[in-house]
């Protein structure tokens, strides 16, 4: 979707399925509130949790990013090891914030702007909402390209990885 960030990903690997869920278990801390951030900082490189083939992981920083990929996953056998395959989006939370945001802001552009140009030109303080529109997609869209690739190259090197592309 172009205002929301998605992006699917695929990872092969000569590791077999069980020695990759735990390597990825082994660098997976349990998620924690946004309070404990301030207080320590984060020893593995994911968090989030494995259960059964699948994962539900977000990359750690050292830094605020709330647009970092939420990466959701899972592992399948294939003749050589094993492929992962899901997807990375938005946080739930992250995601409902963005969309009632460009909603209310492209609303009230759509308000504002026609009648603006119907009556014969548009002053500055008419423009307010749809550049506030306009830097809400690019910091969202901007934000989680920024992250995604570091994801990816985290996962991949964390089980060794031949291959790994995303979509």
């Amino acid at each position: 979707m172009f205002l929301l960030p998605y992006r699917r990903f695929s990872i092969e690997t000569d590791l077999p399925p069980g020695e990759v869920l735990t390597s990825i278990q082994a660098a997976t801390e349990p998620e924690r509130w946004a309070g404990s951030f301030w207080t320590q900082r984060r020893q593995l490189r994911f968090s989030g949790r494995v259960t059964g083939n699948s994962f539900d992981l977000t990359r750690s920083i050292d830094y605020r990013n709330s647009f970092c990929p939420h990466i959701q996953g899972s592992v399948e056998p294939t003749p050589g090891g094993a492929r992962l395959v899901g997807t990375m989006k938005l946080h739930d939370v992250v995601a409902v914030f963005m969309l009632a945001f460009l909603a209310i802001t492209g609303s009230i552009a759509v308000a504002v702007i026609p009648p603006g140009l119907a009556a014969g030109g548009l002053d500055s303080d008419s423009l307010i909402p749809l550049v506030m529109f306009g830097a809400g997609i690019v910091m969202t869209v901007g934000a989680f390209a920024f992250e995604a690739p570091k994801s990816l190259e985290a996962l991949a090197s964390l089980v060794r990885a031949s291959r790994a592309d995303m979509r």
